[in-house]
């Protein structure tokens, strides 16, 4: 059992109950992973991820109808279809294999090891470097736009610090602890890495946008680079 707040296992749950009321395909299988297992929810702002496992296979537009329905972040397994290939459900399987809270039924076994890191280093190098290359161009647009507000530096520096993370111990993590993992490991990144904490919780600014934005593309570059 994991120690999800009661108040995200009750929206996980409404989420479920309105998927359940389309009558629309049978879900086997629901598992609220994400933040509100891996000890970072806040209720006034965190997304509520549910997994949802169906034993037969759905059509594109009732995946489409189940996920409207939640109101919320919905990962779709299919029984007896592997997660090879789909990094977002194979981190979703890991996670419900490692803290998830079961609402009914159970969870498809999670990719091992080998299986998820494959993944994780695909995704760093096709997704993740290219996004930092666009982040360095000129324009309003996407990525450059994003480094410029405080949420870039928080989604990057988080983001990339978890695969470093899980890379290292096979663990998935939140961006809270992989922040706080990441202080350990690059010192001479602590100042930007202390601002994307403090962001993280709520609290405000204390750096300027053009040296966040400047300081966080150097810490991630660090992330890219360094295995931990």
């Amino acid at each position: 059992m994991s120690g999800a707040p009661r108040r995200a296992i009750d929206r996980a749950e409404a989420a479920l109950a309105r998927v359940d009321a389309l009558g629309r395909g049978h879900v086997s299988a629901a598992i609220l992973v994400g933040s509100a297992v891996l000890g970072d929810w806040r209720e006034d702002r965190s997304d509520i991820d549910l997994l949802l496992v169906s034993d037969s296979p759905l059509a594109p537009a009732i995946r489409g109808l189940w996920r409207r329905a939640a109101r919320a972040d919905v990962i779709i397994a299919e029984t007896g279809r592997p997660a090879w290939g789909d990094l977002g459900l194979a981190v979703a399987l890991k996670t419900a294999a490692q803290t998830g809270h079961v609402l009914r039924g159970a969870a498809p076994p999670a990719p091992d090891d080998g299986e998820l890191a494959t993944l994780l280093e695909a995704n760093l190098g096709a997704y993740w470097k290219p996004w930092l290359d666009r982040a360095r161009g000129r324009g309003l647009g996407g990525p450059t736009a994003a480094m410029f507000t405080p949420f870039g530096a928080v989604w990057v520096l988080g983001g990339i610090g978890r695969f470093r993370s899980t890379l290292a111990d096979g663990r998935i993590i939140s961006k809270r602890e992989a922040l706080n993992r990441a202080l350990a490991r690059l010192p001479e990144h602590r100042a930007v890495l202390d601002e994307a904490v403090r962001l993280r919780d709520g609290a405000a600014p204390r750096m300027g946008r053009l040296e966040r934005r400047r300081r966080a593309l150097a810490c991630a570059d660090a992330l890219l680079a360094r295995r931990w």
